[in-house]
């Protein structure tokens, strides 16, 4: 049987490490209003739909409005370490001086530092790192290297609803498509099965413009 819209709002608060005291007052949700949504006992307007889910993703649990509205999408999940901290390795320019394996390795070192040469004299910062996500398969397969363009934050509106590197820490990156909506960032899971993770703040965008493959 289908969950009615109460138990919806119970389910997804359920799975918050706070207790439901701390939620409401950190946030500034009434708690009997809280208590109310859940017991269905006055209505919840998609304004405090929102709000309910904006807090939730605050706490580390993704939920969509339509989830909790009517009960479609994929259900509400607790983010873990792994999900949210799967940085992709930078290239560093140690790696670059190294001996290359084999002739398709010095080629692609070649063609790296080429990249980084003509974007440092155009002014811009160049960023190389190594996909390691799976989802992408077709389009960024897992091992390739990544050549990106580091844009500031209050340029990102051009790179709204596109697969881009994401600095959620200083040089750490998430390949994620990126979704721009007021001050507030979400960004999804490269595969697009999962409601997408909000943050306020990040560092910078890096859109891609460069990708090779080695092959094994």
């Amino acid at each position: 049987m289908p969950l009615t819209r109460g138990q919806r709002f119970r389910y997804a608060r359920s799975l918050l490490t706070i207790p439901r005291t701390v939620f409401t007052e950190k946030h500034g949700i009434g708690y009997h209003s809280l208590q109310s949504w859940e017991i269905q006992r006055s209505g919840s307007r998609d304004g405090n739909v929102a709000r309910f889910c904006q807090a939730l993703t605050a706490e580390g649990v993704v939920c969509s409005e339509e989830w909790i509205v009517d009960g479609t999408g994929p259900q509400p999940y607790l983010v873990t370490d792994t999900e949210t901290l799967a940085y992709l390795p930078l290239v560093s320019a140690r790696t670059l001086k190294g001996k290359p394996r084999n002739k398709q390795e010095a080629l692609l070192f070649k063609e790296i530092a080429f990249f980084q040469k003509i974007h440092k004299k155009a002014g811009m910062i160049p960023l190389i790192v190594r996909n390691e996500e799976t989802a992408l398969g077709t389009v960024y397969p897992r091992g390739a290297y990544l050549g990106a363009q580091r844009i500031a934050v209050e340029d990102c509106d051009k790179l709204h609803n596109t697969v881009c590197l994401v600095e959620v820490e200083p040089a750490h990156y998430l390949l994620r498509h990126f979704r721009k909506e007021g001050q507030l960032f979400h960004l999804l899971t490269p595969d697009l099965t999962r409601p997408p993770i909000l943050l306020e703040h990040i560092t910078s965008l890096g859109e891609i413009l460069w990708q090779r493959y080695l092959p094994k």
